[in-house]
């Protein structure tokens, strides 16, 4: 029996913190580049990878038990867990899946959301994740302000 998987955390759940509130006290493995992958931003607002040839994904590895992982499912509910091995370890890493989504309409990310992705790539030394999150950060407010602009006129 399983008593531990790996979880590639690549978007808010880098923040630490933020996943030890969802499924409690979580190890650290390490960190990981996933290779032939990247990273982006949904038309609803989460991030996810996809494949892409030449490209990488920073991450963060934690020491999940298969209980942790049942409490993530619920959280990560329209993302698809897909399974990969590192060092021989099984690890999971959630896509996500549009057809699962159907509820949301196309929208802009949360700017808070975009900060634990960024505060998470900073303290893991995650430094490709943390400009690229910036940089979408910095267009995202700039796109907010557009929008507020034309509401108002």
């Amino acid at each position: 029996m399983i008593k531990q998987l790996l979880y590639f955390a690549y978007g808010s759940n880098l923040l630490e913190q933020r996943l030890t509130n969802r499924v409690g006290k979580v190890t650290v493995y390490g960190t990981y580049v996933l290779q032939d992958y990247e990273l982006y931003i949904t038309p609803v607002g989460w991030a996810d990878i996809r494949p892409k040839k030449d490209s990488t994904v920073e991450g963060v590895l934690y020491i999940l038990t298969p209980f942790q992982f049942s409490i993530l499912d619920r959280y990560e509910a329209c993302y698809i867990k897909e399974y990969f091995t590192v060092n021989d370890i099984l690890t999971g890493v959630y896509t996500y899946h549009p057809s699962l989504s159907t509820e949301f309409p196309n929208r802009l990310a949360a700017p808070e959301y975009i900060d634990c992705i960024i505060s998470g790539a900073i303290n893991f030394g995650l430094e490709d994740t943390a400009e690229k999150m910036i940089k979408y950060k910095e267009a995202l407010l700039v796109r907010k302000k557009k929008s507020k602009r034309l509401k108002a006129k």
